[in-house]
């Protein structure tokens, strides 16, 4: 299952591989190659870094988590300053109980730079944990 996946290149492709999996109870966790080409595509925005969480990834651009990534599909937050650019995009939750979030074309690089660049404006820094 893990092939065919990675065979996936449109994000079409993979919402519909996505959903037929998830209907038989098969989850694809996100491909290292599939991580760094989406941060290939984010160079120049920030300083990058990734973290794995929830089975996925999280992938933060000058230390905001800006872009989830799970299932080979990139998900961001669904934000009033990104609306205008997104208004045609797809929609859907990067995994159970998660709020709705905007699907991130990523093949498109320069739409979704913009689109990244806009949130990292906008999006807080993650409150610091004190220790108890």
């Amino acid at each position: 299952m893990r092939v065919v996946g990675e065979l996936l290149k449109t994000t079409q492709e993979r919402l519909i591989y996505n959903y037929l999996t998830t209907i038989l109870f098969i989850k694809m966790a996100c491909t290292l190659d599939y991580i760094d080409f989406v941060c290939s595509q984010l160079n120049g925005i920030g300083e990058i870094r990734t973290r794995k969480m929830f089975g996925d990834w999280c992938i933060y651009i000058d230390e905001k988590p800006v872009v989830l990534a799970c299932d080979n599909i990139c998900y961001v937050k669904k934000h009033a300053a990104i609306e205008d650019m997104m208004s045609d995009a797809e929609c859907g939750c990067p995994y159970d109980g998660a709020k709705e979030h905007y699907i991130l074309d990523i093949e498109h690089g320069d739409d979704a730079k913009r689109v990244v660049r806009k949130l990292v404006e906008v999006l807080p820094y993650p409150k610091k944990k004190t220790k108890k």
